[in-house]
C-alpha cells in the first residue's frame, strides 16, 4: 500500500451512534488543505483486495446457553462467560488458498492464526477451517435456498480453570447465512470479508463435549459486526493550480475502475446518504489507477470520492466501523458503475 503524500492525515472512523458523524460509514478519511480554506476529503476508497494474507475481526455477544449447569456454568461465569458479555475474535487466511474438497457447490479453505475471547476465557487455533457454500447447484447439503460462510476449529485445549478431566477441549463455529441465496455466484473464497448486511442469520456457539456423559454443551453467540483489519486508501496528491491527482492501489485481477464524486456536505446532512450525495460518476471504465481531478469545492465545502474495480469489486470497506451497504445506496442514485 503506499503511503500517505505529504500533507495527507488519516483518521480512523468508529462505528456510528445517534451522535456520530456520517463520515464513521467509512474508515480512514483523508485531508488536505487546498486553496482559499477549502477542504477536499477523501473518504476510504473500497475494493476487492488483491491475493493476499488477510485478517478478519469479528465481534459478538453472548446470547445463552445450551445444557450448560453446574461446574462448568460456575467455571465459565468466573472467566466472565455470561449473557450478554462481548466476545471478539480474528482469523486469517490466503485469498488464493486452494478448496479442499471437490464439491460443486461447497469450497472449504484453511484458515490460520485463529483466536477469539470472551472476558478472561480465551483460545486459539492454527487450524481453523472456512467452508463456503452456494445454492445454485442441486447437490448442495445445505437448504438449496441458502448461501453460507463457515468459520470453525475444531479441538481447542480448555483452560485449566475448567474440569480438563470432563471438558478437555472444545469446538468453535459461526456461520452466516442468507436465505434469499444471493450473496456467493460459487463457491470460491471470497477475496475480502463477506459484507454482514448481506446475511439474515448470524450465530455461533463454543461446544464442549463430556466425557463422562457425551453430552454436548454450548455457549451461544451472535456476531454483531465482522470486517477486515486493513482498508484500501486512496492516495491524494495535488498535481498543478487547481488539479488534484487521485491515484489507488493498482489491483491486478482488475479489468478497469469506476470513481464516484460527492457532495460532502449532502453527505452529513443525510447522516451519510451516498444515493442522494452522489454527484458525479468521474469514470466508470477507465483502465488507470489515477485519475486527474480538476474541480475545487467552494470554500468551506468539501468532496468525497470512492473507488472500486470492474468487473467485481464493491464500494464497500469491509471495515467494522462501516454501517448500510454503499453498494445499494449507489445502484439507488442510478449510477451505471454497480450495474
Amino acid at each position: 500500500m503506499r503511503k500517505l503524500a505529504p500533507g495527507v492525515r488519516k483518521s480512523a472512523g468508529t462505528r456510528r451512534s445517534s451522535a456520530d458523524t456520517p463520515l464513521d460509514r467509512g474508515k480512514g478519511i483523508n485531508t488536505v488543505s487546498l486553496p482559499l480554506a477549502t477542504i477536499m476529503v477523501m473518504v476510504l476508497a473500497s475494493s476487492a483486495t488483491g491475493a493476499a494474507q488477510q485478517t478478519v475481526l469479528f465481534e459478538g455477544t453472548v446470547t445463552g446457553f445450551t445444557q450448560i449447569t453446574g461446574s462448568l456454568a460456575t467455571d465459565l461465569a468466573s472467566l466472565g462467560v455470561t449473557v450478554g458479555a462481548t466476545i471478539t475474535g480474528s482469523y486469517a487466511y490466503d485469498s488464493e488458498a486452494p478448496d479442499r474438497i471437490g464439491s460443486a457447490c461447497s469450497g472449504l479453505y484453511p484458515s490460520t492464526a485463529f483466536s477469539f475471547s470472551i472476558g478472561s476465557f480465551a483460545g486459539d487455533s492454527d487450524g481453523a477451517l472456512i467452508l463456503v457454500t452456494e445454492h445454485h447447484f442441486p447437490d448442495c447439503f445445505v437448504d438449496p435456498s441458502s448461501d453460507a460462510y463457515n468459520v470453525t476449529a475444531a479441538d481447542i485445549p480448555s483452560p485449566s480453570s475448567i474440569d480438563t478431566i470432563t471438558y478437555p477441549d472444545y469446538d468453535f463455529n459461526f456461520l452466516l447465512e442468507d436465505s434469499t441465496g444471493t450473496s456467493f455466484d460459487s463457491d470460491s473464497l471470497p477475496i475480502s470479508a463477506p459484507d454482514l448486511l448481506n446475511f439474515d442469520s448470524q450465530s455461533g456457539f463454543i461446544r464442549f463435549r463430556s466425557t463422562t456423559d457425551g453430552f454436548i454443551h454450548d455457549v451461544n453467540f451472535s456476531i454483531d459486526s465482522f470486517g477486515v483489519t486493513g482498508c484500501l486508501l486512496l492516495e491524494l496528491r495535488l498535481s498543478g493550480a487547481g488539479n488534484t491527482l487521485l491515484s489507488w492501489d493498482d489491483r491486478p485481477e482488475a479489468q478497469s475502475y469506476c470513481v464516484e464524486r460527492g457532495n460532502l456536505d449532502v453527505l452529513r446532512a443525510t447522516r451519510g446518504d451516498f444515493t442522494l450525495s452522489i454527484a458525479e460518476e468521474l469514470a466508470s471504465h477507465t483502465t488507470e489507477a489515477s485519475l486527474l481531478f480538476g474541480g475545487t469545492p467552494e470554500r468551506g465545502q468539501a468532496y468525497w470520492f470512492l473507488v472500486r474495480d470492474n468487473p467485481a469489486g464493491t464500494f464497500n470497506s469491509g471495515c467494522l466501523s462501516q454501517v448500510d451497504n454503499r453498494d445499494d445506496e449507489i445502484l439507488n442514485a442510478g449510477d451505471i458503475c454497480v450495474n
